[in-house]
């Protein structure tokens, strides 16, 4: 299929009304996974809608938060990532994506920071945790000893219809880079 679901299944997923994903404006891994992700659930009949601009994000959350209906809350189920998974949703009905790990080489001492700051918030929330390889979840559970289930990077849809080539070869990404 598009995205592989090793480890949660479409019951995580049906006894909400919609999943809202975060995803980000910029051209990226992060905006390629989660446009994957939202087609492969809705491929499932299940209803997705991603919201990639700042100013839609804060909109959402301030009505998530502050809204007349309270009862609204629960048929989400929210998607986050990065900074996005400090926000306090309900516990069960939030999944963190994780897209790496800290780094201070890479990162610089900020993001570094903050990264590491999301990875114990999470741990100490034990909030459904998701890495989107094998490589980001052994380096959260070897250094961090944070539990992630495992997702893998997927191939959007787009990239496969248009691909000349295609056989069953193409469909699963086997290894990470």
């Amino acid at each position: 299929m598009i995205a592989k679901f090793e480890n949660l299944k479409e019951s995580d997923f049906s006894e909400f009304e919609e999943v809202i994903i975060f995803s980000s404006d910029k051209v990226g891994g992060i905006k390629t996974y989660v446009n994957s992700v939202a087609q492969t659930l809705s491929s499932h009949d299940i209803n997705t809608k991603i919201i990639s601009n700042v100013k839609n994000i804060n909109s959402f959350v301030f009505s998530y938060f502050f809204g007349k209906n309270i009862f609204l809350r629960n048929k989400y189920k929210i998607i986050t990532w990065g900074i996005y998974n400090l926000i306090p949703f309900k516990k069960s009905s939030q999944l963190c994506i994780f897209h790496g790990f800290p780094s201070f080489r890479q990162q610089g001492f900020l993001r570094f920071i903050l990264n590491l700051f999301t990875i114990f918030v999470c741990k100490f929330r034990n909030s459904c945790s998701i890495s989107i390889s094998k490589y980001v979840h052994s380096i959260l559970l070897d250094v961090y000893s944070f539990k992630t289930k495992v997702i893998r990077n997927s191939i959007p849809l787009s990239v496969i219809n248009n691909s000349l080539r295609i056989d069953e070869k193409n469909y699963l990404k086997k290894i990470d880079i």
